[in-house]
């Protein structure tokens, strides 16, 4: 199960990652287009970078909860059954293991509960400090995300 948590932890930083640096090229060509003073040119590429923001909050939300979900509960199987202390050799009697396993059932939904409030809470106030820096550069306070504008283009009449 580590190797599951630890592939997700990759895959999740290499997105936040790509992201990163597809903003950061976003951004360059925008200020390039401010300097030539093509100002149209340069809120669409700001809104490149923006549009999709929300959605991938989302993303590394959900994403940060479940390892933190997975990575918590296998840690602590791992100390309950002696993983750690002895090499996974210690023997766990029936009764006790039915007791243990309600235990991490309850442990893991409240540390995916703490883990998805916190990572929400850290999404939001990221979230509101990159809607104003978007307003200091563009001028602009509301950006449609892309799932309004795709779902707006399905639903056109």
């Amino acid at each position: 199960m580590f190797l599951v948590a630890w592939l997700g932890i990759l895959l999740t930083v290499v997105s936040l990652c790509l992201y990163g640096s597809a903003a950061s090229h976003f951004y360059s060509l925008a200020l390039e287009k401010k300097s030539e003073g093509d100002i149209p040119a340069h809120k669409l590429y700001l809104q490149k970078i923006f549009k999709f923001i929300k959605t991938d909050f989302v993303f590394y939300s959900i994403s940060f909860t479940f390892i933190a979900t997975i990575v918590s509960v296998n840690l602590l199987l791992s100390l309950m059954t002696g993983g750690f202390l002895f090499g996974g050799n210690l023997t766990i009697s029936p009764d006790s293991l039915n007791i243990n396993f309600t235990f991490l059932i309850v442990i893991g939904i409240l540390v995916f509960i703490a883990a998805a409030v916190t990572c929400i809470i850290l999404s939001v106030k990221l979230y509101k400090k990159l809607m104003n820096k978007y307003y200091n550069l563009t001028g602009e306070t509301y950006i449609k995300s892309a799932y309004k504008e795709a779902k707006d283009s399905l639903y056109r009449k």
